[in-house]
């Protein structure tokens, strides 16, 4: 497949295009564009999700519209318009918008995709829960704080007992996700069903220059409020996304870094709502206040 050839390109000049970490991007008169091409009809793939329209690959980091797609050719090609790496600094104000965007596109995606099921999950996840304390308990590592991280499992598991079953697609960086204007959703990852909740399960560890995109997601995909019994869920999750990679049978494991994350989010569990999430909301109104938003 030339990229000089597809139709999206016929009424722009190309100056160059040139391939970077296995995808092309075009530098043309109206702007550079990022075409990525996989070989083989995707049809089945995307028929997976067939009931919410939504058309899913990875974005590695970079919000872009999605401009065009198709097949030719035995070969699948996406392309999109080429923007920014979310690595570098963005604007506040364009913080709150992309992440206004993006909590709603989450919002319509887990409710759309919902079933009324709420025992697969509790099975799933106490199994995972018992999992993490057994191969805790089989290891030599005893940290001053650990009791506070198991009692609050222990306290909170029952919780997860009665979330139902969204279509969630475990995004390693919510960063990584984009819209179109009929927003259809994006991501390589294929989705499975889950607690809609466990979505978030990363966004404690968030870099500081993004709080406020995270921050406003969160606002606004629970339409302006975002409820307790969220963060003592997401706890929960963040407790075993961190934890779990390094409990994996052996016995001799330093998890002194792993847990002292885990307390320094919930500031050794004072509170429920994580330390970054209050910042945010003191830095938001602090910018307010001078006018930057």
């Amino acid at each position: 497949m030339e990229i000089k050839d597809l139709q999206f390109f016929i009424d722009k000049e190309i100056y160059d295009y040139e391939l970077q970490d296995d995808k092309y991007v075009v530098n043309t008169d109206l702007g550079k564009y990022i075409v990525e091409i996989y070989e083989g009809d995707l049809e089945s793939f995307l028929n997976v999700n067939n009931r919410n329209n939504h058309l899913l690959y990875e974005l590695n980091d970079k919000f872009a519209k999605i401009e065009d797609s198709g097949y030719e050719n035995g070969y699948t090609f996406v392309i999109k318009k080429f923007l920014q790496n979310l690595s570098e600094p963005i604007p506040y104000d364009k913080q709150v918008q992309l992440g206004s965007e993006i909590g709603e596109i989450l919002r319509k995606l887990h409710q759309d995709s919902q079933i009324n099921d709420d025992s697969t999950w509790s099975k799933i996840f106490n199994y995972k829960i018992n999992n993490l304390i057994y191969n805790y308990s089989m290891t030599s590592f005893r940290g001053d704080k650990d009791y506070i991280v198991f009692d609050y499992i222990e306290k909170n598991r029952y919780l997860i007992d009665s979330r139902k079953l969204s279509n969630i697609y475990l995004f390693d960086n919510l960063k990584s996700i984009c819209s179109d204007d009929n927003f259809k959703f994006v991501s390589k990852n294929i989705s499975y069903m889950g607690d809609s909740f466990f979505e978030f399960r990363k966004i404690n560890e968030v870099d500081e220059n993004s709080q406020i995109f995270y921050y406003s997601l969160l606002k606004s995909y629970f339409n302006g409020k975002i409820p307790r019994l969220f963060y003592r869920i997401l706890a929960i999750y963040t407790i075993l996304d961190i934890l779990e990679p390094k409990l994996n049978g052996e016995n001799e494991v330093d998890l002194t870094e792993e847990f002292e994350r885990i307390l320094k989010i919930y500031n050794d569990f004072d509170c429920i709502i994580p330390v970054w999430i209050k910042e945010t909301e003191d830095k938001i109104e602090e910018l307010r206040d001078e006018g930057k938003l």
